[in-house]
């Protein structure tokens, strides 16, 4: 299973963490995760639906060659990132990361309407 140790790898690489912090995130012993980055083990299904759940991907990332490009655009990796990020969050916080973004989205949508006006 090169392609899953691969994109294991490159997720770490992209995202800036160790090998310990996603296996943290994931919920996974360190040495289990580096097995699996290393290719020497394979995931069961349930294990590898969480690592996908924790890492914001789905199993054919993980799994198969990148067909779509649109899908691997630094949007849709921030995008990732994000919910990556929000599956170890609890709903208390997410409540409040929501009401961040809305605000975030708000204020940006205004300050567009404003210059456009202006001109």
């Amino acid at each position: 299973m090169s392609r899953f140790s691969d994109r294991l790898k490159q997720i770490a690489h992209d995202r800036q963490l160790s090998g310990a912090e996603i296996a943290r995130m994931c919920d996974l012993p360190e040495r289990t995760y580096a097995n699996y980055a290393s290719g020497i083990r394979e995931p069961d299904y349930e294990t590898l639906i969480r690592i996908c759940a924790r890492l914001g991907v789905t199993p054919n990332e993980l799994l198969l060659e990148a067909r779509d490009a649109q899908d691997t655009g630094p949007r849709s990796a921030q995008i990732r990132r994000v919910l990556a990020a929000v599956s170890v969050l609890p709903d208390s916080d997410i409540d409040s990361a929501v009401i961040q973004l809305e605000a975030l989205a708000v204020h940006r949508r205004n300050k567009s309407e404003t210059s456009q006006s202006s001109r």
